[in-house]
């Protein structure tokens, strides 16, 4: 009866060390997962950032021009040069 007892707290023992490992393995990776998110986020920020500075010129040039007929209503052909 001893032994018995002993085999299946031993048993126990390591289904519980099992379960523990996997809980540990499982917190591992949703902190990595959230990491990893919070450095899409910063990276989407900075992405954001730099295209607003690089493409605010051109786009504003396009715009402005009086050149271009934007007027989609019109019955000409959209982005017309005018002469």
């Amino acid at each position: 009866m001893r032994y018995l007892r002993s085999v299946v707290r031993s048993l126990i023992n390591i289904l519980r060390l099992y379960r523990d490992v996997v809980n540990i393995r499982l917190d591992l990776r949703s902190s990595k997962l959230r990491d990893l998110e919070d450095a899409i986020k910063m990276f989407n920020d900075l992405a954001k950032g730099w295209l607003t500075t690089k493409i605010k010129k051109p786009l504003m040039s396009l715009v402005t021009d009086p050149s271009l007929n934007l007027d989609f209503t019109d019955e000409k052909a959209p982005l017309e040069v005018r002469e």
